[in-house]
């Protein structure tokens, strides 16, 4: 670390990003403050040495008690549920008492920490004199291209709640740049130890043959491991080509058939492959997410997940390399061995699963 006296708030931490975060940069030697909304969670870290604190974006009297002790704050809370669009309008209407649909109530809470929650931490961070504020989006804001080179300079087209957000919080920290350093980092899937979404499930779903290949399973997947995304992070605390500046933050690109390819060597077996065409998979998945507020059970992929994973799209991580010097060093064959030990480690995998 470029000073191991600073103090880095790791905000979200009991989540996957920001647990591997906040471990990246002790054993880097810098003191770190672990934040979660229920630091009875944080047990994991505390017992590495790392100290936990209760952080809440949606409540600034814990920024009271937190920020004073910090210069970088590392932004990785967030709401990350599924929602269509309209979060603004739905927090308004909440914020004038009126009733809300369960929906409604969803957009409220994304907009809520997402947008307000990120406007506040910024605005108390700057009162702190807090140094700098490296905040978490995605390229989720990007919409779903369907084929192309995606730069930091492409057009965005944020298409539900989540994306929405991330795009709208961009805009309320990049009119605070001049009272603070404020860097934005955007990580495709990212892959990893401890990870579900985008490790496990897919595991699971190879394992138990209910992967589904859209299409021929020749669309992209733009994996990022999560060894290399904390070395982003970290340069992206350091370096002051970085102040003001927006990074992709993706290791390489594949296709979506060539990641099921590695756990199925993993698992020794050719998995049971559902092939639709994207028309129907989308469909069906568009029909899950619709009951989801009911039965509060979500579909593993979305709807959009599934177009954009049937597209050809590259996310560019250039800008990062040229102006940070990021190297995704853990290339994606050996990440998947890390993820393949860590997968025995736990007993998700084993002799009995390759049966």
């Amino acid at each position: 670390m470029s000073s191991k006296s600073e103090t880095f708030l790791v905000t979200g931490a009991s989540g996957f990003i920001g647990s591997q975060l906040a471990r990246h940069l002790h054993n880097e030697g810098a003191h770190v403050l672990a934040g979660m909304r229920d630091p009875d969670k944080g047990k994991f870290l505390t017992s590495q040495g790392i100290e936990v604190v209760k952080f809440d974006l949606e409540k600034p009297q814990d920024f009271q008690q937190v920020l004073p002790r910090v210069r970088t704050i590392f932004n990785v809370g967030a709401w990350m549920g599924r929602a269509p669009m309209g979060t603004e309008e739905a927090y308004l209407k909440q914020q004038r008492g009126e009733k809300l649909t369960r929906q409604e109530q969803f957009q409220a809470e994304a907009w809520g920490t997402n947008v307000i929650g990120n406007r506040d931490l910024i605005d108390a961070a700057i009162r702190a004199n807090v140094r700098r504020f490296v905040d978490t989006s995605s390229v989720a804001v990007y919409g779903l291209p369907t084929k192309g080179i995606i730069t930091e300079e492409s057009p965005t087209a944020p298409y539900d709640a989540y994306s929405e957000t991330k795009l709208a919080s961009k805009g309320v920290l990049f009119e605070r740049k001049y009272e603070i350093e404020v860097v934005i980092i955007r990580p495709a899937q990212v892959i990893g130890e401890q990870d579900s979404r985008w490790t496990l499930q897919p595991f699971e779903k190879v394992r138990d043959g209910q992967i589904v290949l859209v299409g021929s399973g020749k669309g992209t997947f733009n994996p990022t491991y999560i060894g290399n995304l904390v070395k982003l992070f970290e340069l992206a605390s350091q370096k002051s080509e970085a102040v003001g500046q927006v990074y992709n933050g993706v290791d390489t690109t594949i296709t979506f058939g060539e990641y099921v390819q590695y756990f199925e060597r993993m698992l020794e077996i050719e998995a049971k492959r559902l092939r639709a065409p994207l028309w129907s998979a989308v469909l069906a998945a568009r029909a899950l997410e619709f009951v989801s507020p009911l039965t509060r059970i979500h579909p593993p992929l979305s709807g959009s997940d599934l177009r954009f994973l049937d597209g050809q799209v590259s996310f560019s991580n250039e800008k990062a390399r040229k102006e940070l010097g990021w190297v995704p060093t853990v290339s994606i064959p050996q990440a998947m061995v890390n993820i393949e030990n860590w997968l025995k480690e736990t007993g998700k995998l084993s002799s009995a699963s390759r049966s």
